[in-house]
């Protein structure tokens, strides 16, 4: 498997956040902002876990491609399923591995950790509107667009759904 999901528990962050802050103050201007943008992430992330209430697997996860070395982006369920059995899906690929499939990977081991679990009956996403790589990406993994609706901060979105069967 070239992408590998690394859990962010408590253990994982500490560790990441710490590599990530000391790699800021060396190397190039573009690995000191990327490893910036990773410190930021982690933090989103903790911040994100010390108000939720989710437990593992209903968690974040960092995309790992070992090939290359690199963290290609994140990934997360936002939090548990609710009592209907959905849970919600989001993914975010870092600008420097865009368009190289490997937000479709993160998406999918989502899906699998979803399908594996008794708790779980449904999966849902948002995109922005329209056709674009992630609505293609949506589709591609069996989701359906069921609504439109519009957000302050980012425009037109796409809802979109499937069954974890």
């Amino acid at each position: 498997m070239r992408l590998q999901l690394i859990p962010l528990d408590e253990e994982n962050l500490n560790r990441l956040e710490h590599n990530a802050a000391a790699n800021m103050a060396v190397g190039s201007d573009d690995s000191r902002e990327f490893h910036h943008m990773i410190v930021t992430v982690l933090q989103e992330t903790r911040a994100f876990l010390e108000t939720a209430t989710a437990q593992a697997p209903w968690i974040s996860y960092l995309g790992m491609d070992f090939a290359s070395g690199g963290l290609i982006g994140n990934c997360s369920f936002k939090g548990n399923p609710n009592e209907e059995g959905e849970v919600e899906i989001a993914v975010v690929t870092f600008p420097h591995f865009e368009n190289r499939g490997y937000g479709s990977e993160m998406a999918r081991q989502l899906i699998e950790i979803a399908t594996a679990e008794a708790a779980a009956r449904r999966i849902s996403a948002v995109s922005v509107a329209g056709p674009n790589a992630a609505s293609r990406m949506m589709e591609k993994h069996g989701f359906q667009h069921v609504d439109t609706y519009h957000d302050e901060s980012h425009g037109d979105l796409w809802e979109w759904s499937r069954d974890c069967a």
